[in-house]
């Protein structure tokens, strides 16, 4: 699936293009860098 793989956030390389990849609850997910409009950074809620 991807030449380099970085679970921290970070962009990755791949055969057809770039990607943004994330961890979610130990699933890693990918998404085409040029279909990302925003990125947002979340604090952690307090309860």
């Amino acid at each position: 699936m991807f030449d380099e793989r970085d679970s921290g956030g970070r962009t990755s390389t791949a055969d057809s293009g770039q990607f943004l990849t994330f961890t979610l609850q130990n699933e890693e997910y990918g998404i085409e860098i040029l279909k990302v409009q925003e990125i947002s950074l979340l604090s952690r809620i307090r309860g």
